[in-house]
């Protein structure tokens, strides 16, 4: 697939956090941060459509800019405590401001694809494992 022009790393700690909070750890259900979302990351910014990439930048920086709408506060979303970054993450998903309503739903639907896919939530859920993984993305 075509790259872009910048480096994975150039948008990589956005996007990742952008996507923690919107699935944290849950009781014995660990959060999408545990799950090998790094590596996630890189595989999408390898192998994805660029639009993917920079859809997904979009996303998360609307995320970020987010708390001045969904908490009225004039700071980004990565700067929040556990409990804000939890009522920001709610409201984010449920405001009537469209754009930042669906930047969440896109940013939650590639964290829900690392998460899901992480033997230990498919274990914990009395799920069969996807099986082998053949780029072995969760360990590099």
């Amino acid at each position: 697939m075509a790259e872009t022009s910048l480096p994975p790393g150039a948008f990589h700690g956005l996007v990742h956090a952008s996507m923690t909070p919107l699935l944290p750890r849950v009781g014995e259900l660990p959060g999408v941060e545990e799950t090998g979302l790094d590596g996630f990351l890189r595989r999408v910014h390898a192998d994805a459509p660029p639009a993917v990439w920079w859809g997904l930048v979009g996303a998360a920086l609307a995320y970020q800019v987010g708390p001045l709408l969904t908490l009225g506060l004039p700071w980004p979303a990565a700067w929040l405590g556990v409990r804000r970054a939890d009522d920001h993450a709610d409201r984010a998903a449920r405001t009537p401001v469209y754009v930042l309503r669906q930047a969440t739903f896109l940013l939650l639907t590639f964290a829900g694809l690392c998460w899901g896919a992480d033997p230990d939530v498919r274990r914990s859920l009395s799920q069969d494992p996807i099986g082998p993984d053949p780029d072995a993305w969760r360990t590099s």
